[in-house]
């Protein structure tokens, strides 16, 4: 029985993949071989040449399926085809009489070259066995095989992966490993790698794997990354943006003088104020306070000084101007708290501003509530948690 749950696992958890998932790739694994097939019709004509070679569809299940995988990215089936064809070739002009020995070699010789070189794809090995076992028809091409049809196929499919991923919101080629840059450009970890693994523990993990993982060194560094998130939401619970916001906002307006913003940013010890659209609440940007009294200052000298620029410079004596953007610092309101830490620990950023679902400005998250809530959650943690001595 347990044998039998251990060869059927991979199954069911293939089975338990999404619906819209498993849509998603069969439509582009079909429609990457139509336009695979098509196009070579179209390019070369009926012809004894087969339009499509059978490790193509392997190759599609990789593309469309998989497409984070190393084993799926474009050096792999563009590198590994064509070497896994040069190999089937060769070795099929030394032994053109013998395939149950010249198959194993190429498959040999193949698996040895595009580990080497970095390129191993599956259905690669399927396409040195090809050429050994195809008969007159693959035979009598030479080495015009690897041209049409096997690099043609090679090429149109990817380029149908590539398109077709994008456009279904699965990025591809693979994004490299994100880099986590200390934005004080220090040799320090970012604070969110200081308590966890490193990019070199990663490194490490994967060099002393026997086996060959079918998932990119980026993609397993996401997923763990979630597997952390997720289990601090299990131990001390999920609390998100509008648990821990301040509410009761200092703000101020595009028409809102220099002068009034700074008074404002020092009576309550604030480095920026967040500018709103008086009649929407809306927010339109952020105004810190070096700027702010960089140019009050600026105007104040113009206006000692009695030079004639001091007019045109009132319409700059306003925070409109110089509110910037603030974007990446917006969040919504259910945003879970776990999800800010990167942001005001990794980003340079000091605090986060809060919206509803109008977009109307009504919270803001600083570093001190962050801090207050994750130890907050340290000390409820729950009672079989165990506590250090």
């Amino acid at each position: 029985m347990k044998l039998l749950t251990r060869l059927f696992a991979p199954v069911a958890s293939l089975a338990a993949r999404r619906h819209a998932e498993m849509l998603r790739i069969m439509l582009g694994a079909m429609l990457g071989l139509l336009i695979t097939g098509f196009t070579t019709h179209w390019m070369f004509g009926p012809s004894h040449t087969p339009l499509l070679l059978a490790p193509i569809g392997a190759s599609a299940v990789l593309l469309f399926g998989l497409p984070a995988s190393p084993l799926a990215q474009p050096w792999s089936i563009l590198g590994g085809n064509l070497f896994a064809g040069l190999i089937g070739v060769f070795v099929h002009s030394l032994w053109p009489a013998d395939p149950l020995l010249a198959a194993p070699v190429a498959l040999m010789a193949t698996l040895c070259v595009t580990t080497l070189l970095r390129c191993v794809h599956p259905p690669s090995g399927a396409v040195a066995v090809s050429v050994i076992l195809g008969g007159p028809e693959i035979h009598q091409l030479g080495y015009w095989f690897i041209v049409n049809p096997l690099m043609i196929n090679s090429a149109l499919l990817l380029i149908t992966a590539v398109v077709y991923n994008n456009l279904t919101g699965h990025r591809y080629p693979a994004a490299a490993r994100p880099q986590h840059v200390n934005v004080h450009d220090t040799r320090d970890p970012v604070p969110t790698d200081r308590a966890g693994y490193l990019p070199e523990d990663l490194e490490a993990a994967l060099n002393e794997h026997e086996g060959m993982l079918a998932v990119g060194p980026e993609e397993l560094d996401q997923l763990l990354r979630r597997v952390e998130q997720h289990a601090h939401e299990r131990r001390f619970g999920r609390l998100t943006m509008q648990d821990i916001m301040s509410a009761d906002l200092v703000l101020v307006n595009r028409d809102t003088t220099l002068t009034e913003a700074v008074q404002l940013m020092e009576r309550h010890r604030l480095q920026s104020l967040p500018v709103i659209e008086a009649d929407s609440g809306r927010m339109v940007g952020v105004v810190d306070y070096t700027s702010a009294s960089h140019r009050l200052h600026h105007s104040t000298m113009i206006k000692l000084g009695r030079l004639s620029l001091r007019h045109p410079l009132r319409a700059a004596n306003t925070v409109g101007p110089l509110a910037r953007g603030h974007d990446e610092q917006t969040v919504p309101r259910t945003l879970p708290v776990e999800a800010l830490v990167p942001m005001l620990a990794d980003e340079g950023h000091h605090a986060a501003y809060v919206i509803d679902d109008k977009a109307r400005l009504c919270g803001i998250v600083t570093q001190s509530d962050l801090i207050g809530a994750l130890y907050r959650g340290r000390l409820v943690a729950p009672a079989d948690e165990p506590q250090a001595a």
